[in-house]
């Protein structure tokens, strides 16, 4: 039964949700450990409620990635120009006991 007629999802229309939207692919296990941390009643079905917070969860999820990566940026951009300079990457990597010789001729920005 799809969720346009039955106005919940299951466990394999989950799977293929997922895979279509994400380019990804969950094992049958993990799937099933998404959908009942989010499957209210118990019926193995996720309603539109739970798949709303499903979706709300992993969007939280992303925004906090999103702050790491961000954060961890800001350690290696060390020169106020918006981007990790060959010479901040070599002194962060120096700082954490690696010295390695670097590409001057490149940047990496956010």
């Amino acid at each position: 039964m799809s969720m346009a007629a039955s106005r919940q999802i299951s466990t394999a229309e989950l799977r293929l949700c997922i895979k279509e939207a994400l380019g990804g692919d969950m094992s049958t296990e993990e799937v099933q450990a998404l959908m009942a941390s989010a499957d209210t009643d118990g019926d193995g079905l996720l309603d539109e409620e739970g798949f709303l917070r499903l979706v709300r969860e992993a969007e939280a999820g992303h925004e906090e990635e999103e702050n790491r990566c961000r954060e961890a940026f800001g350690v290696y951009e060390m020169e106020g120009r918006g981007c990790i300079t060959p010479l901040s990457l070599k002194l962060m990597m120096s700082r954490l006991g690696l010295h390695l010789e670097v590409d001057v001729s490149t940047s990496v920005r956010l």
